[in-house]
């Protein structure tokens, strides 16, 4: 049996939880033009109204749909956590504090990551850009692994096979890096 993931893959793209091989997309991000609509409910827009308010007035209404998109996350979450998921309470309080350590460091708004189950048991959060890919993997025993791989460079670092007790500072740097891309 295969376990759900999660993924966001782009701001007009739905977010979608896969599983037993289909696809069900989950209440997609609000598009631009539905924000815009949202924003200006009347087709005219008034003369006093400024680019700096729809600049505002558009953040707040992404930020909404990041909100949204957060609660969906932490569902999916709880979906995989025991009694109904796979993964026990401890499993995935652990990837909530590496998801923690991530947005203390590239803030509030922070993509979410593509969050699935690997072969052996652990669970992985992953962000890739198109050109760089970053995962990290946490283990039922509470141990971590991580990959960058650069698309252009060929550059590919990590910890390999080696499973680390703490998360390395070098993840957490290659993915603040990598995320701030995707905003």
């Amino acid at each position: 049996m295969s376990t759900p993931s999660y993924s966001v893959t782009s701001k007009q793209n739905a977010p979608t939880i896969s599983m037993l091989g289909t696809s069900v997309a989950v209440a997609g991000l609000l598009s631009l033009s539905y924000l815009a609509s949202r924003v200006l409910p009347n087709a005219q827009t008034p003369a006093s109204y400024t680019h700096h308010e729809e600049s505002s007035q558009m953040t707040r209404l992404e930020g909404d749909a990041f909100q949204e998109d957060l609660v969906r996350w932490e569902y999916y979450l709880r979906s995989i956590t025991e009694p109904f998921g796979l993964f026990s309470i401890e499993h995935v309080a652990r990837l909530r504090r590496v998801w923690g350590e991530i947005v203390r460091r590239v803030g509030a708004f922070c993509p979410l990551p593509i969050t699935q189950s690997t072969g052996d048991k652990s669970l992985q959060l992953a962000w890739d850009n198109g050109l760089q890919y970053v995962d990290i993997e946490i283990t039922p025993e509470g141990f971590f692994h991580w990959y960058f791989r650069d698309r252009n460079s060929g550059e590919v670092l990590g910890t390999g096979d080696k499973p680390m007790s703490t998360i390395a500072d070098e993840f957490l740097v290659m993915s603040s890096k990598i995320i701030e891309t995707l905003r």
